[in-house]
């Protein structure tokens, strides 16, 4: 009767570890990490360039279908004034203030998020991939 208490409190005993040992791995998944994003499809494209421009407070945005395809982050630059020769306006400000947005994975939801003010928009229909 001994072995067999012995024997049943080892087996609870694995089983309590094995269980503890998931619950860690679980947690460490649902970090947020670099994500990249396959926008070959226009009308995902375009959902991405209308989350961009929720972020930049209605600013148009374009990207390229290549955008965040290598990499989970994009730099936006303003457009500097032109005339009507295409030459940059003289006397106005030149200096040209770079936005980062970057793709994150949590909890398997992908986010679009701004990095000069943390805000970030969930991109129901994206599909990311963890970097």
């Amino acid at each position: 009767m001994r072995i067999e208490n012995r024997w049943r409190k080892r087996n609870a005993i694995l089983i309590i570890s094995a269980l503890l040992q998931g619950a860690c791995m679980a947690t460490v998944s649902n970090a947020a990490v670099p994500a990249t994003i396959d926008l070959s499809d226009q009308d995902d494209k375009l959902k991405m360039q209308q989350a961009a421009s929720e972020l930049l407070f209605g600013r148009s945005v374009r990207f390229a279908s290549t955008a965040f395809t290598l990499t989970n982050k994009v730099v936006i630059e303003r457009v500097a004034a032109k005339d009507e020769r295409g030459l940059i306006i003289e006397g106005r400000n030149t200096k040209n203030d770079a936005i980062e947005l970057s793709l994150w994975l949590e909890n398997q939801k992908c986010y679009l998020r701004r990095s000069d003010n943390d805000t970030s928009v969930l991109l129901v229909w994206a599909h990311c991939r963890a970097l």
